[in-house]
């Protein structure tokens, strides 16, 4: 083997030799920073799907508070909101309304549930997702959903008719719902359990309410003053639990229960009660906390507001020692104007012996109550830190 080494006439030769390849590298060095920042982080121009985190700097807004915070913003783009940095994650292959293949009409309206006490998996419902059959006039049909975190969907079937309400039930093997048979109409609504891959094991025709799953597969519902509870993967009605008439001399009659939510082990619930206060002529919802047999009620607490007192979306941390409530929030109305949008706080179950006070004024708020701060910038990376509420945004606490 032969070795060529090129032979230089003067020091001149040299030079322009070192100069050339020191420019060549030179060259090649810039365009691969170019290129890498080019094709690396921050949103681009076409906004396609949010940015997947707002980031982290390190600091810890929310002490003491552990897990997630699910929550999807209408009309599509499911979100979590890491509880003690307060930072925004967004789900993968949630934009649901993009997604044609998979939601063919076009005028799809999605509604999304955490599965609760878990963090694998959540429940999509698409209204009017695609047509019964190829003739664009025939009936369209509401397709149901079970999608996990890291945006794959494991399990799909579809259904005639319009699914108001649907919650996936904490085993992750079953799915209640409230579906309307006669659109427009009252009277056509069905309380439905369906197996996750579609099979209907029970039904009931009666009027929409709110529930939620229990860990033994009871559903339980609220009526007035009374909790209803079904049988065992059932929609037949098994007991009531119902409200005394005082909790510690305070009067409730003429109360009635405005939401509810019970605890990751099923142990308590908390609820708030929409009242008339004669004594200084105070009306909205202060809230309560009770043992889920009926046992122990006491009030938690109350807004200082003077004017409407609205406590609603009452969610419990996975360990069970915080309640996550919305306080404030003014429907129908402008959610930038001060004060419409209500706020976030984490009021503490443990007994303290006390009612907690819940105000945006420091000198107002009770020392326990955590103001809750999160990421409110959903469209880019910038962080913009706030304890304002998400508007008619529900979250649903993970672990």
């Amino acid at each position: 083997m032969v070795l060529a080494f090129p032979v230089f006439k003067d020091l001149a030769s040299v030079n322009m030799m070192i100069f050339n390849t020191t420019t060549y590298y030179f060259v090649i060095i810039l365009v691969f920073i170019l290129l890498t920042t080019a094709c690396g982080g921050g949103a681009s121009g076409d906004n396609q799907v949010p940015d997947n985190d707002s980031g982290n700097d390190g600091t810890t807004y929310n002490s003491g508070l552990t897990g997630q915070l699910f929550f999807n913003s209408s009309p599509q783009y499911a979100y979590l909101i890491d509880a003690s940095t307060g930072l925004v994650k967004y789900i993968p292959n949630t934009n649901w309304d993009e997604q044609r293949e998979r939601f063919p009409s076009g005028v799809s309206t999605f509604l999304s549930q955490a599965r609760p006490n878990n963090n694998t998996e959540i429940l999509v419902v698409a209204a009017s997702c695609k047509h019964a059959r190829t003739d664009p006039l025939s009936p369209m049909q509401s397709c149901v959903l079970i999608q996990d975190y890291e945006g794959d969907f494991t399990s799909q079937f579809e259904l005639g008719d319009t699914v108001d309400y649907a919650k996936l039930s904490p085993d992750g093997q079953y799915i209640a719902m409230y579906r309307n048979l006669n659109e427009g109409s009252t009277g056509h609504e069905w309380l439905e359990i369906y197996t996750r891959d579609g099979r209907l094991i029970s039904d009931k025709n009666e009027e929409y309410k709110n529930f939620v799953w229990m860990n033994n597969g009871r559903i339980m519902s609220k009526y007035n003053r009374h909790f209803a509870f079904t049988k065992i993967l059932s929609t037949e009605l098994d007991y009531y639990l119902s409200l005394p008439d005082q909790i510690n001399g305070e009067n409730l009659i003429g109360s009635y229960i405005h939401n509810f939510s019970i605890s990751a082990d099923n142990t308590q619930i908390a609820f708030t009660l929409y009242r008339i206060n004669e004594s200084d002529n105070r009306h909205g919802d202060e809230l309560f906390i009770m043992d889920s047999n009926g046992s122990n009620i006491r009030k938690l607490a109350i807004s200082t507001s003077e004017d409407y007192q609205f406590i609603d979306d009452l969610t419990w941390s996975p360990d069970g020692r915080w309640i996550m409530v919305k306080e404030g929030f003014t429907p129908s109305q402008d959610q930038n104007v001060l004060g419409t949008s209500g706020y976030l706080y984490a009021i503490p179950t443990e007994d303290m012996g006390k009612v907690f006070e819940l105000s945006i004024v420091d000198s107002e708020r009770s020392s326990e109550v955590l103001q809750f701060q999160h990421d409110s910038n959903l469209t880019d990376s910038g962080i913009i830190m706030t304890t304002k509420s998400l508007g008619s945004v529900n979250l649903e606490w993970i672990p």
